[in-house]
């Protein structure tokens, strides 16, 4: 059966990956969709995810109970990534969508490291930011360390506005990175939030291929 997920916008990966094993990081992974999806195109890839949510940390532990993801070829951090290890706040949205009916938990898709505008940022009125937790936190660079990576084929981010951070905290790893797909809108939903130009100019040595209508962008190493 295809992946629901596969059906969301995004590049012909497997045009553009050939290597035989690849190596992909899922930052702000949720509750696995689309590490489920990575692991359908590429049946022999290494996925690494990485979510704090511990809503949708336990869902993506179910979707490995169901058989959604192969445990031998995914390793889940529970934590944030971010530019510093040690704890931070995270700020979790909830509420329902009607769109996201399956999230029986609350809508937990948009939370950040970085504080909502508003207390309904996203103009859903059932979609709101009240609780703060605080969560462990790591950069890629700290993580990488222990793993000795040689090569990181894709790059999938979608950090909810905290994708600077992330991409200060892993200076080390970017070398090794082929192509990065990230999310940066163009309304502002977080403080402190940046600009395309912004992280444009944290990635010299990628070219920016491609913007999706939905705001997500595709960069592929120079």
């Amino acid at each position: 059966m295809i992946p629901r997920e596969l059906f969301f916008p995004a590049p012909n990966w497997p045009a553009l990956v050939s290597s035989v094993r690849p190596v992909i990081l899922d930052v702000g992974a949720n509750d696995g969709g689309s590490s489920r999806v990575f692991q359908h195109l590429f049946p022999t890839a290494q996925v690494y995810a990485f979510e704090p949510d511990p809503r949708a940390i336990a869902n993506c532990k179910r979707r490995i109970e169901i058989g959604h993801l192969d445990p031998e070829r995914f390793e889940l951090y529970e934590g944030a990534v971010c530019d510093a290890v040690g704890e931070a706040e995270f700020f979790q949205s909830d509420g329902k969508d009607p769109g996201f009916e399956w999230y029986a938990t609350g809508y937990d898709l948009s939370g950040s490291l970085m504080k909502p505008m508003s207390e309904t940022p996203l103009d859903i009125p059932t979609i709101y930011f009240k609780d703060k937790i605080r969560v462990q936190t790591t950069t890629l660079d700290a993580w990488a360390q222990a793993r000795q990576l040689a090569q990181v084929d894709i790059f999938w981010m979608d950090v909810q506005g905290a994708e600077a951070r992330v991409l200060m905290g892993a200076q080390e790893v970017l070398k090794k990175v082929d192509f990065i797909y990230l999310e940066c809108e163009d309304k502002k939903t977080y403080e402190s939030q940046p600009e395309l130009q912004t992280l444009c100019a944290l990635l010299p040595a990628f070219e920016l291929l491609i913007s999706y209508a939905d705001g997500n962008h595709l960069f592929k190493r120079r």
